[in-house]
């Protein structure tokens, strides 16, 4: 058994680094079919490239390979926000093979530790941008595109290592998409009498490209998405990577932006259809316009979209436990709920 590293970011841009991102993607979508896992919601082209892009500038691939077939896979970066945080991601190893999970985390938390790292969150993807977080194990069996993909026993992995929970999230499913709507309808009459109107994606496009929105969105989301739980900013080159394949391939037509009375957007709800639920996955709003009801009149814009388009249920996806977002399905009767973990280790002198 070896354990072969791979040093990205800065350090990697050479063809060797190019070879060891492309087998490494390609061993990340083996591992995750050999336990049964479901895709992940982007191709291993785009993978390579994630893994192969120089940013972030300090990070370090890891994988366990045995027998010329590599059976676990880790990396580490260093947080461009903060240099004492660090970030474990791009995890996966089979399901036969668990006694390799130590000694891979060894080397991923040397890493971070000779980079001056103190704090590692996991599992992240490079930043919260990205995929992050495991989804825990619950009866309701159903899986959506857009959640952690894990099998079951990745958590105790991390727990039985001496990793701590540091947040966890939940995606509730609401089995009346017209009461879910209903709910938030007072909200239009308020956003209406302060100035604000809403706009879908595709009317302010223009001409049906909608990546003409991504610098509007990009500024809403660097601006609204600020205080959020460890968040970092991201050039507008990598948002483009995120949302460029979603809104080309995705449907628009239940998202919309808020604009101001001088026609400024100062908010954006993403939202989209998954089978018949109507999935809210992604809402900002800029600090100067909350508080007035405009997410919830995003929403329900959303919302009522969906019901034209015959959509009968309703979810809002990945919300962190215990903050404001919770308040779209508190007074909502529950049809099921998933859950998800992030985890944290503080490093010592251990090494």
């Amino acid at each position: 058994m070896n354990i072969i590293c791979g040093r990205g970011g800065e350090a990697g841009t050479g063809e060797k680094f190019a070879d060891f991102a492309r087998r490494l993607a390609a061993a990340i979508l083996s591992i995750r079919q050999a336990n049964g896992s479901p895709p992940i919601p982007m191709s291993g082209l785009l993978l390579e490239r994630l893994i192969a892009s120089p940013w972030p500038k300090s990070k370090e691939f890891f994988v366990v390979e045995e027998g010329g077939e590599i059976i676990a896979t880790l990396g580490a970066n260093v947080s461009e926000a903060e240099p004492q945080r660090g970030y474990l991601g791009f995890f996966e190893i089979r399901g036969d093979r668990q006694e390799v999970f130590p000694q891979l985390l060894q080397m991923g938390k040397r890493f971070l530790r000779e980079q001056g790292v103190v704090e590692i969150y996991a599992p992240v993807n490079y930043s919260t941008w990205f995929s992050y977080r495991l989804r825990l194990p619950c009866p309701d069996t159903k899986y959506f595109s857009w959640e952690p993909g894990n099998p079951p026993f990745y958590p105790d992995l991390f727990q039985n290592h001496g990793f701590a929970v540091a947040s966890l999230y939940h995606t509730i499913g609401v089995p009346s998409l017209r009461e879910f709507a209903g709910a938030f309808a007072p909200s239009l009459a308020k956003i209406s009498a302060a100035g604000y109107r809403l706009r879908g994606f595709g009317d302010l496009g223009g001409g049906g490209d909608l990546t003409r929105l991504l610098p509007s969105l990009y500024h809403l989301s660097m601006n609204g998405f600020s205080d959020n739980f460890l968040f970092e900013e991201l050039s507008f080159e990598m948002f483009q990577s995120i949302y460029v394949p979603i809104m080309s391939k995705g449907d628009t037509s239940m998202s919309c932006v808020a604009v101001n009375g001088e026609d400024k957007p100062v908010g954006f709800c993403f939202a989209f259809a998954e089978g018949d639920i109507f999935i809210v996955k992604t809402i900002a709003v800029l600090p100067e316009a909350r508080s007035q009801g405009l997410s919830n009149a995003m929403v329900h814009w959303g919302a009522t979209r969906g019901l034209a388009q015959g959509l009968r249920r309703a979810a809002v996806a990945l919300v962190r436990s215990g903050i404001q977002s919770e308040s779209y399905t508190s007074k909502q009767k529950h049809e099921w709920k998933h859950e998800y973990v992030l985890y944290k280790i503080t490093l010592s002198g251990e090494f």
